[in-house]
């Protein structure tokens, strides 16, 4: 699965299922983008109601508390437990704007979801 299916079908799957999805993080009246880029790559942003429920649009949203980038390479490998996120933060595979610890519970919470499935 690439990465634009993966958002586009899977995420937006278990979102439609389950708005509550990530709530465990303890994000709230937040918005994040993800920017991948590359041939399977997209923009997405995700906002994050009072309750933790996300919503997901297609486009980054310039004003996002965290914007968070990579490559579609590097997105894939790290769903699939293969990359090493803090070393791919600090040598700039993985590029974060905005609230650094958002992006660490995203990340942290997609792996834990997603690895399992």
């Amino acid at each position: 699965m690439n990465t634009k299916e993966f958002f586009e079908v899977k995420f937006a799957s278990k979102i439609s299922e389950n708005p509550g999805i990530l709530s465990e993080s303890g994000l709230r009246e937040k918005t994040v983008a993800i920017e991948i880029d590359g041939n399977t790559g997209g923009a997405w942003t995700f906002q994050f109601d009072g309750s933790g429920n996300i919503s997901m649009e297609a486009g980054a949203e310039d004003s996002a508390a965290c914007t968070i980038s990579m490559k579609d390479e590097t997105f894939e490998a790290m769903l699939k437990g293969k990359v090493n996120v803090p070393f791919a933060v600090l040598t700039r595979k993985i590029k974060i704007r905005g609230e650094s610890a958002i992006a660490a519970k995203i990340g942290m919470l997609l792996q834990k979801i997603f690895l399992k499935s």
